[in-house]
């Protein structure tokens, strides 16, 4: 393909062995900027938005040594009470849905922070009850068997 070029249009002239195109020419324009739909972020991605922002919050907390009762986010379970309803609010989820996107999070979370201990919190220890005395009764004797009573058929 032989292509001759010009300041206002390009002429283009193909050949083959057997057949000859007669030269097209062309008005060029500037150069049109590719369409490109932009697409609206997933719930997934949302979702870890969201938990990125509750965790550098609780980060920022325990860092500070902020107390306790004075934290957004106190215990484990109120964290991922917090997020998991934040979640149901604003992406509009269910309640498994929601936990579901929490334990995404959760778990990319921790690919990169091994130490983040997001777990379920301690069990706390039940104090030691002393066991129940059960009494066992043993008996050799057998009580006697009742006597049969014999009921007669009643005629009316």
């Amino acid at each position: 393909m032989a292509t001759k070029k010009s300041t206002k249009s390009t002429t283009v002239v193909e050949t083959t062995a057997a057949v000859v195109t007669p030269a097209v020419e062309t008005t060029t324009t500037a150069a049109a900027a590719p369409v490109v739909a932009v697409k609206a972020p997933t719930k997934t991605s949302q979702a870890l938005e969201i938990f990125n922002a509750a965790l550098e919050i609780r980060q920022a907390e325990i860092a500070a040594n902020t107390p306790m009762d004075q934290r957004t986010y106190p215990t484990n379970k109120s964290f991922r009470l917090g997020i998991c309803a934040t979640l149901q609010e604003k992406l509009g989820a269910s309640v498994a849905s929601a936990a579901g996107m929490y334990n995404n999070g959760k778990i990319k979370a921790e690919k990169l922070n091994p130490n983040l201990g997001l777990g379920r919190d301690p069990k706390k220890e039940k104090p030691v009850r002393a066991p129940k005395t059960v009494v066992v009764a043993t008996t050799t004797e057998v009580a006697p068997a009742a006597p049969e009573v014999k009921q007669e058929n009643a005629t009316v």
